[in-house]
């Protein structure tokens, strides 16, 4: 069974060549005319590839190139879908890793005024202990020389 199907554009041409092609083998192949040339897609367009204007509809190709061309589609959908999947997993971790992000930050910050809280709670009772010892030092003064007076060393 012969099919005419449009030429893949993933595959490069494998026609017989004639002789008088392989004479002139050393020779650069000429450039594919500008209207055969792939259009520009947007990103995440889907083109129609069966509307393709630079496509030789007459190509003729087997049931196995036919079914070759198939499985190589398929192949391809899924490794895209696989790579699809694998990008919303990335971007779900990394929604995840900014959430945590946000979390830490506000933890940090929590942190930071605990920490100056206990540093303003800190220098109070530093100098409640420095006038505490003042006075025990005034109260022992004051102690030693009432007893000095009556023989205190």
């Amino acid at each position: 069974m012969v099919m005419c199907l449009a030429r893949s554009r993933l595959e490069p041409d494998h026609k017989k060549k004639t002789p008088q092609e392989t004479e002139g083998a050393g020779e650069e192949p000429p450039p594919m005319p500008a209207d055969a040339q792939p259009a520009a897609v947007a990103y995440g367009d889907v083109p129609d590839l069966f509307s393709f204007d630079g496509w030789d509809e007459n190509v003729v190709i087997s049931y196995e190139e036919f079914q070759m061309f198939e499985q190589e589609n398929k192949k391809l959908y899924e490794e895209l879908n696989a790579l699809s999947d694998e990008v919303r997993s990335i971007e779900g971790r990394v929604i995840e890793i900014s959430q945590l992000q946000k979390v830490f930050t506000e933890k940090v910050l929590e942190q930071d005024e605990e920490m100056e809280r206990i540093a303003h709670t800190l220098g109070g009772a530093t100098e409640n202990v420095k006038d505490g010892n003042e006075q025990l030092r005034q109260v022992w003064q004051a102690g030693c020389n009432a007893v000095n007076s009556s023989g205190c060393h």
